[in-house]
């Protein structure tokens, strides 16, 4: 793995630990008002052994004064660590939230999504039977919501890691969303946790690293999450350089990771490039030339082999041939986005 990209892990001092024990972290940036809800979701489970986690990346809004007044009243002694820390993104704050658990197994949950009620229970059992205890994690189905209404179903049926893998490679978000899986946490610890220094794209680069190493996963065909559709945590069509940078360094990542566990065959190599067309057009419109320049470099690299990808080399021919403007509006017109 590049060292430039994948900084040092967190060295995790691991605490003792509970066969049972679920312990829950959820990250939290200036989400005042959701993560309440967040929180609730999770006293509200069926599962009785959970340790419930709050790591507050630096919020500026009344985050922690809320926290403060709910642990001294309606969350008093029921399992809940308060931590705050400095504004690092929400991959270094779930790695500080692992340094806090106890339980054997760790769920994901973003402040302002809800867990269902026996989401935990289901896939807790789900992982204790017998045929699964080679499981890295159990995943399951979710909802997306906006304005409360449920607008689709999100999730992919699969307990084989290589097809989850082919098939998060053809896709940016949601393909095995933050909330859906809970994981062993033995495996997430040795496999190096978070990329803190990935912004955007740290959640595919996580599931990808822990899938290429895993060698069974489970899934239970039920819906137990709901996710809020107003997150900005899609492509957009206005991303921050920084965003771009993130997402290109997150690519490098997977593709050097696939390569060293010989999983960069010609079906995931295909799915991968239809994100790093969609990448590249967003570089176009909105990055610096060094970075779209650079992009240019690894595209010839990552359509040259398994297989030969002429569409996708042919990018940036089209680009330095038409110029940017003319470039983007042919592939708009073509992708039938104007």
């Amino acid at each position: 793995m590049n060292p430039r990209l994948l900084q040092s892990s967190p060295d995790f001092e691991m605490k003792n630990t509970t066969d049972s024990l679920v312990s829950v972290i959820i990250p939290t940036f200036n989400r005042a008002e959701t993560l309440r809800l967040a929180v609730d979701s999770c006293l509200a489970q069926t599962w009785p052994e959970l340790q419930i986690i709050i790591v507050d990346d630096g919020s500026t809004d009344d985050t922690e004064s809320r926290v403060t007044d709910l642990l001294s009243g309606q969350w008093k002694d029921r399992g809940i660590t308060y931590v705050r820390q400095d504004n690092q993104g929400a991959a270094a704050a779930r790695n500080r939230g692992l340094q806090e658990t106890q339980g054997s197994y760790v769920q994901f949950l973003d402040s302002d999504d809800v867990l269902f009620p026996e989401k935990i229970e289901v896939q807790v059992s789900c992982l204790n039977q017998p045929a699964h205890e080679t499981a890295v994690c159990c995943h399951c189905y979710g909802t997306m919501t906006e304005n409360q209404d449920v607008t689709s179903r999100i999730g992919f049926l699969s307990d084989d890691p290589r097809e989850m893998i082919r098939f998060l490679a053809g896709r940016q978000v949601h393909g095995m969303q933050t909330n859906g899986p809970i994981w062993r946490k033995s495996p997430v610890i040795e496999n190096g946790a978070w990329c803190p220094s990935l912004s955007l794209g740290d959640d595919l680069e996580f599931s990808i690293r822990m899938l290429s190493r895993a060698e069974s996963c489970c899934f239970v065909p039920r819906t137990l999450y709901s996710v809020n559709r107003e997150r900005t945590d899609q492509l957009s069509q206005d991303f921050s350089t920084s965003s771009l940078v993130s997402l290109k360094n997150a690519f490098v990542m997977i593709v050097e990771q696939l390569k060293d566990t010989g999983l960069w065959d010609p079906g995931v190599q295909s799915g991968f490039l239809k994100n790093i067309r969609t990448l590249y057009i967003h570089v176009v419109s909105n990055g610096s030339s060094e970075l779209i320049e650079e992009l240019e470099r690894l595209i010839q690299s990552w359509s040259s082999e398994p297989q030969s990808s002429s569409l996708t080399r042919a990018l940036p021919f089209l680009r330095r041939g038409l110029g940017r403007g003319l470039f983007l509006r042919l592939y708009r017109f073509a992708a039938g986005t104007v």
